[in-house]
């Protein structure tokens, strides 16, 4: 197995002589050991209002990032969470770990469920009452008495349709008498 020309890499090889990440770098930049990143400490606010920082080439989310500094790293299952509710307050006396679960209550509490007026709701059952036994329709073609598969017509005549660019005739079974 031949492994990737540049120095230092134990990779194998992807293409032109460089493993996936180097022949990457090589087809966007040109040179294979050109690695760009961010200014340590630079950031952005993201769209969904966090701020993303970049620590010693490592990007991180600036609330958890604080966090880490003050206390340590984050233990499995846990995430930081702003009390205030404002997702650019990164104050350390603004946030707290909380368990995931507990975490993801507090948020749908936060956004209550979506439900109808007791209005809309009777107005919708009294159109499902009226529709039972009603559901099943048939085959619009004359003559036909097979229930629908699409276009209003039984599957027969739906892939006669589809495949023949029209419809063929229903033949009538004589009586067996």
């Amino acid at each position: 197995m031949r492994l990737c020309s540049v120095e230092g890499c134990p990779k194998p090889v992807h293409g032109r002589g460089l493993c996936d990440k180097h022949w990457a770098r090589w087809h966007k930049h040109g040179d294979p050991s050109v690695r760009l990143t961010r200014e340590s400490g630079t950031g952005h606010k993201r769209p969904d209002g966090y701020i993303a920082i970049v620590v010693d080439g490592r990007p991180w989310l600036q609330h958890r990032y604080v966090w880490t500094c003050a206390y340590g790293p984050i233990p499995p299952k846990y995430q930081v969470h702003h009390r205030n509710g404002v997702r650019d307050d990164n104050r350390i006396e603004n946030l707290e770990l909380i368990h995931i679960a507990r975490h993801g209550q507090m948020h749908s509490l936060a956004r209550p469920p979506f439900r109808h007026s007791p209005e809309t709701i009777e107005k919708l059952r009294a159109i499902a009452k009226a529709r039972k036994g009603t559901r099943r329709t048939f085959c619009k073609v004359p003559g036909c008495d097979r229930p629908t598969a699409s276009w209003r017509l039984c599957n027969k005549h739906y892939l006669s349709a589809r495949y023949h660019g029209e419809l063929l005739p229903t033949r009538r079974r004589p009586n067996a008498s």
